[in-house]
């Protein structure tokens, strides 16, 4: 029996379909904006913990990091440590790393290290106890195409004891962009994981103005990023320009419409804590507030889906008890659409 062929716009809209279907061959498919990360076959070899001066080869990026057991069954500064590092790849081809930068040093017992925006964690220095110092080598990176790479932080800080010889390693295709660690040798040890991006970007589409409670301004760039791509600012990361715990009100300048902003009290803007979802719907937004910006409490005595300045919506929110008054220490910017021509 013969068969009429189908119209060419049917067999093109067929073919679109299959291509965005899943793929339940076994192997995860992922974006091509994603960048995926080989691991290492094995743990580097162990070095003890009061002398760490540990690189990642040249080419690779730290996303485990392993401990050992005394003799006494607990973990020291004179037990070893071991990493696991990976190799990240997109397009076929290894993503460049850049020269390497550095952190300040800071005292073993009680501190947090978070990697910029487009950084990620190579190296970690450290000596003696946990009174001794501690600093962490880093890395930016470009794909073959020359595209920068960015990172997105996912989940939650993953946190645990030291004292029970733990062994951590991110999910796969993660990387590790930050660390604390509080107390002795056995305190309480955390990471955060971030999946990598990397797409053509330009110079950056908007501003994002925080002010303090003395009307003091820091910027934070809206950058050129494909739609649905999520950038993340953590205020507490190194060289941010703005610090966490100090904002009181929000300005927009020239923000693209179909931009959704999430400013949170969580370094991943996690919807748990104080925090609230903005959206454009101006092509481009421009909020001031009088030359003041809005004051963060003013955002949340509007209701949901409805308009706090011209060209801004409220989406969501949670105030909690403090209106992420001088508690912000995330900022997260998503691109949910391609945002429509100027109007004239």
């Amino acid at each position: 029996m013969s068969s009429t062929p189908l119209p060419l716009h049917w067999t093109l809209a067929l073919l679109a379909f299959l291509a965005i279907m899943p793929c339940h061959a076994g192997a995860q498919t992922l974006p091509e904006t994603r960048v995926t990360i080989v691991p290492d076959a094995v743990w580097s070899p162990p070095e003890t913990e009061a002398k760490q001066d540990f690189k990642c080869e040249t080419g690779k990026v730290l996303i485990g990091r392993k401990r050992h057991l005394g003799d006494d069954e607990n973990s020291d500064e004179n037990d070893d440590t071991q990493y696991l590092c990976g190799r990240p790849m997109q397009h076929g081809a290894p993503v460049t790393l850049k020269d390497p930068e550095h952190s300040p040093w800071y005292k073993e017992h009680d501190h947090v290290f978070v990697a910029p925006a487009d950084a990620f964690v190579t190296g970690r220095y450290h000596w003696k106890d946990e009174e001794g110092n501690s600093r962490y080598q880093f890395h930016r990176g470009v794909n073959t195409r020359g595209e920068k790479v960015w990172t997105q932080p996912e989940g939650e800080w993953y946190k645990h004891s030291e004292g029970g010889a733990p062994t951590f390693t991110c999910p796969d295709n993660q990387v590790i962009i930050a660390r604390s660690h509080d107390g002795d040798e056995n305190g309480e040890t955390g990471y955060l994981c971030a999946s990598l991006w990397a797409a053509p970007q330009r110079d950056a589409v908007g501003t994002i103005v925080l002010l303090d409670s003395k009307n003091v301004p820091c910027t934070l760039d809206v950058p050129n990023i494909p739609t649905g791509a999520t950038w993340t600012y953590i205020l507490r990361a190194v060289h941010s320009p703005c610090r966490p715990d100090d904002a009181t009100a929000i300005q927009l300048f020239m923000v693209p419409s179909a931009t959704r902003i999430v400013l949170g009290d969580g370094d991943t803007c996690e919807k748990r804590l104080s925090w609230i979802e903005l959206r454009t719907n101006q092509q481009p937004t421009r909020m001031e507030g009088q030359g003041e910006g809005v004051k963060f409490p003013d955002l949340f005595k509007v209701a949901n889906n409805r308009v706090i300045r011209p060209g801004v919506i409220k989406v969501d929110g949670d105030p909690k008890t403090n209106d992420l008054l001088k508690v912000l220490s995330c900022v997260r910017i998503t691109v949910s659409a391609e945002p429509p021509a100027p109007t004239r």
